[in-house]
């Protein structure tokens, strides 16, 4: 609209100065020129000549006004005015015709002047007709000069007329083209701009817009004459204004093109975001006018992309959480596009793959299956892709796979071009897979009973073993409950409590006694595991047994080798010294007397050597079977040596009961043998001691029994004698010898030496045994034997055993600290392990070493000491275990029952009896005994150490039937504790060499 208000007005204005000066020139110019006489003529033809150009004038000038909309300039107007011309060809030459024409008759009139009156006319046709009207109308004035002119000019007039006719054409013609050029590029770029949805906008150096397209205006929904001469503080609120602003600036002061994305709000849309080209407006010259703009509308395309990429990244999150990777392969440019799951499984980088940088990851061995099905897939004779193979993978390992895919594009000729499918990761399966064989195999091939039981205890499932052990199959008992197998020896409560303590726990462990399909009952060593399912309830229960009937034989003849006779059947002098400590405690308990007899025969070896060694078992098999005999259910008799026998008799209160308890024992040794002809008979000396007239313990009373024993072969032989009642005088020695040790404990007398246990195989140091010593400052260095007799069973050895347990736990901090790591065990005697308190007190001593770990001691418990009084033996090694010490069972196999008791006891290591181990190499019973031991030890997951291992045949013998730790002189004596880190780093890691440790 301004533009085309500002034509008219242009317009109007030169119409007004033009016929202004036509009016006031020509008519000062007749009057001056013309006589009065020609005055009216020449008004006249200038009055006609004005309506002819003023009309012609006025007609090009409305076809040339603008549209209300237009914002061309003003060349573009002067294109638009010319084009009517040159949309009719004949016009612009008639138009020459008549003004060159018009001009003939002024000649008359103006004769000084009549070529000059022709140029207008020539510069008006070429202006608006261009070059070829232009040569028209110079031609045309030619010809009227030299024919039609009142008197002939000068040929080089005429001249000068026709040249500057021509160069005036010529002119006006490449004018006239450059304008037309000129408005067709207008016409071309307002038809972009206007049709274009970027907003194209031009600024001043103010900040105003001086052009604003259609598309710049609709972003902020108004019209682009709306916009011009506006800031962009008048169009866009405060802040993008000031966004605006900056970047302006910015590309003023760069002086540069700048590309950028832009997030602005607009007044009516919002915040929009624009992909925004701006630089700077330069003349000639280099100085800036003003900037341009291009903005683009990229909100949709942002929110497109940013749904895609969400979808995408979905999509990979998809992807990602299995175990699944996509591919898709190039075949004709040969690519292989993978996701980044194929990439990281195949050890290869996100760079483009192709099939030849895959194979070298595939196992040299799958390839080739790997290759053929592709080419069979690509050809046709495969309608997919669907194999397992595997990818080599770093320091040797592999990963299985499996890949699935098929062609999914071809060309015309039904070559494949594009394949895609998927790649997974089966390692993990195949590895659940392979623990599936191996569980399947371990369940049909274990030697140990299995069945499968479901919630409901019906058995779902049984192995080969179960059948062979029970005798039943697997269809005779699936859908039955465990209760089939049930042998009647155990009551309602010992199931209640095997459910309770596997509802609680999650398990079981015992010993059970079933039933096969026969009827036979055995026993079986069962564990019970509970299954729970997500929700923590059980789901199944598995049960595996093992059918541990040869081990209770092997027990049993452990048993009877370890404490019984082997040539009478009597107990040996292992179980006597446990039946002894009973028998004791029965008679403190009662308050009857103990009668303690031995009983040697008279004169036996002249048995053996008149009648031989066989004669002489036989007879002592006589005499032991006359004695059992004579012997009642309370009583106990054992065979201790060659010809000794000991009889314990409780409850025989007067002597004169006690004299024919004698002589049936005196009679019953007497008994004859029939050895063919011959008839042997021999007789017996016993001595006799009764407790608790002779108040001491089993070794002090045996040994006074053998001293009256001595004194009755003294006597004569054959006859029985009392022991010397010298109770007081020794009573009063051994008060003196506690006093004594009391002091030595109150001066700190005492002394730990320590004996290395080794692993026989290797030869490491694995821990010692503090052993105790005197330090008697007249007597020197005192062995335990020559002390610790007095203080067993009394307060005194409750004190001296806290004193080596804290002084051991001192010890291995200090070894600890530098760096000698070694578990150090510790004796303890019935009275102490027994004694109130002593959980407590070994809590106080582990918490007095702040730097000692609990695992590192061990305590050594007398078999016979740990079965005393079973239940609260029970009760004090749980509460010390559960503070994290070591338990062991010292001189095993010395006591009666302790298989028995051996499996209730929370022991981690069986010591076996050195006296078994000395006479291993001699004696095959005491070897048979070791071994068996060892087989038991393991057989219940204890481990086992050898005291007594003097030689290094010990040594060899005990590696050879499975004893990997064992102590003895062999190995090394006790010693100092500041002498055994030396020992240590001597022997390093290697076998120990027995002789050189001795």
């Amino acid at each position: 609209m301004e533009s085309r208000n500002r034509f008219i007005k242009t317009a109007t204005m030169a119409y007004s100065i033009g016929a202004s000066a036509w009016i006031l020139l020509s008519d000062s110019l007749a009057n001056t020129i013309a006589g009065p006489d020609a005055a009216a003529t020449l008004a006249t033809i200038k009055g006609l000549f004005f309506v002819c150009a003023t009309s012609a004038g006025f007609y090009f000038a409305l076809r040339a006004v603008p549209h209300h909309q237009a914002t061309a300039p003003m060349l573009g107007v002067a294109g638009a005015a010319l084009h009517p011309l040159a949309g009719r060809k004949w016009m612009p030459f008639a138009f020459a015709a008549i003004i060159t024409l018009a001009a003939v008759p002024l000649q008359r009139y103006l004769p000084t002047a009549h070529l000059m009156l022709f140029v207008p006319g020539i510069i008006a046709s070429a202006a608006f007709g261009g070059l070829a009207p232009g040569l028209l109308s110079t031609g045309l004035a030619t010809l009227a000069a030299l024919y039609l002119a009142p008197a002939p000019d000068h040929p080089l007039h005429i001249g000068l007329l026709v040249l500057s006719g021509m160069l005036i054409s010529l002119l006006c013609g490449i004018l006239r083209t450059s304008l037309r050029d000129a408005e067709l590029g207008r016409r071309l770029l307002d038809g972009v701009l206007s049709g274009t949805t970027d907003a194209v906008y031009i600024k001043d150096l103010q900040g105003n817009y001086v052009y604003a397209n259609h598309a710049a205006a609709s972003f902020l929904s108004l019209a682009p004459e709306q916009i011009l001469g506006r800031g962009d503080e008048a169009l866009f609120p405060a802040r993008a204004a000031a966004l605006l602003r900056a970047r302006d600036a910015a590309v003023m002061a760069g002086a540069s093109i700048q590309n950028a994305e832009e997030s602005l709000a607009t007044p009516h849309q919002g915040t929009q975001v624009f992909l925004t080209t701006c630089g700077p407006l330069t003349d000639t010259e280099g100085n800036i006018h003003g900037l341009f703009g291009i903005s683009r509308n990229i909100t949709q395309r942002k929110q497109a992309e940013s749904a895609l990429r969400i979808s995408e990244e979905r999509l990979q999150s998809v992807v990602n959480a299995t175990s699944d990777g996509l591919w898709d392969w190039d075949l004709v440019a040969g690519t292989l596009y993978c996701t980044e799951g194929i990439s990281r499984l195949c050890g290869l980088d996100k760079a483009p793959l192709t099939l030849r940088r895959l194979l070298r990851v595939i196992h040299r061995d799958d390839a080739p299956a790997v290759v053929a099905q592709l080419r069979q897939h690509r050809s046709g004779q495969r309608l997919a892709i669907e194999l397992n193979f595997r990818l080599q993978r770093g320091a040797g390992g592999v990963a299985w796979v499996r890949a699935t895919g098929r062609v999914v594009d071809q060309v015309q000729d039904g070559a494949a071009r594009r394949m895609v499918g998927t790649l997974s990761d089966m390692t993990q399966r195949r590895e659940l897979e392979q623990m599936q064989r191996d569980a399947d195999t371990v369940f049909a091939g274990t030697h140990e009973g299995i069945m499968v039981v479901d919630a409901n205890l019906r058995i779902e499932r049984v192995n080969p073993a179960f059948e062979r052990i029970t005798g039943y199959s697997a269809d005779e008992v699936i859908g039955h409950t465990p209760a089939l197998l049930a042998s009647g020896r155990h009551g309602k409560a010992f199931y209640r409590e095997l459910w309770n303590t596997l509802l609680r726990a999650g398990f079981w462990r015992g010993e059970i006694w079933n039933a096969r399909k026969s009827g036979e009952v055995y026993p079986e060593l069962l564990t019970i595991s509970a299954v729970m399912d997500e929700r923590g309830k059980p789901d199944h229960y598995i049960g595996v047994f093992s059918d541990i009937s040869h081990i209770k034989a092997h027990a049993a003849e452990l048993d009877r080798a370890a404490n019984f006779d082997a040539l009478t059947g009597l107990p040996n002098r292992r179980l006597l010294t446990d039946r002894f400590e009973h028998a004791i405690q029965r008679a403190n308990r009662t308050g009857k007397p103990l009668t303690v007899c031995v009983l040697d025969l008279d004169n036996f070896k002249d048995i053996n050597l008149c009648y031989g060694k066989q004669a002489g078992d036989r007879l002592l098999e006589t005499v032991a079977n006359a004695l059992a005999g004579v012997v009642r259910g309370d009583d106990t008799l054992a065979r201790i040596g060659g010809d000794e026998f000991v009889l314990l008799m409780s409850g025989i209160g007067s002597p004169e009961e006690c004299a024919q308890a004698l002589d049936r024992v005196m009679a019953a040794a007497a008994t004859p043998l029939q050895a063919g002809p011959e008839r042997i008979q021999v007789t017996a000396s016993v001595g006799v001691c009764r407790y608790p007239d002779d108040d001491g313990d089993a070794d002090t009373l045996l040994r006074h029994a053998e001293q009256a024993m001595y004194q009755a072969k003294e006597e004569g032989r054959g006859c029985y004698q009392l022991s010397d009642p010298a109770s007081d005088r020794l009573a009063q020695a051994h008060r003196q010898a506690l006093h004594r040790l009391r002091q030595a404990l109150d001066q700190e007398e005492f002394r730990l030496h320590y004996q290395p246990k080794v692993d026989l195989r290797s030869g490491a140091l694995l821990g010692v045994e503090a052993l105790i010593r005197w330090q008697h400052p007249e007597r020197g260095l005192l062995a335990p034997g020559e002390f610790l007799p007095h203080v067993t069973g009394t307060p005194l050895e409750t004190d001296i055993g806290n004193w080596v347990i804290r002084t051991a736990l001192a010890q291995s901090h200090a070894w600890r600290a530098a760096g000698l790591h070694l578990q150090v065990a510790v004796n303890v005697g019935a009275a102490q392990l027994l004694a109130p308190g002593f959980c407590d007190s070994l809590a106080a001593a582990l918490a007095a070493q702040p730097g000692a770990a609990p695992g590192d001691l061990e305590l050594e418990v007398l078999e016979t000491a740990a079965i005393a009084d079973m239940d609260l033996a029970m009760d004090v090694l749980g509460g010390c275990h559960a503070l994290g010490v070591h338990f062991a069972l010292d001189d095993f196999g010395t006591g009666y029952s302790s298989l028995t008791y051996l499996r209730k006891l929370p022991v981690d290591t069986l010591k076996v009896d050195q006296s078994f181990v000395r006479n291993m190499l001699a004696d095959p019973a005491d070897h048979g005994i070791v071994e068996g031991v060892v087989r038991l030890a393991h057989a219940m997951g204890l481990q086992v150490v050898a005291e007594g291992a003097e030689t290094a045949e010990h040594c060899a013998a005990l590696a050879a039937i499975g004893c990997e730790v064992a102590q003895g002189y062999g190995i090394a004596r006790p010693m100092a504790p500041e002498l055994l880190p030396a020992w240590a780093a001597a022997r390093g890691s290697g076998a120990i060499n027995p002789a050189q440790a001795a």
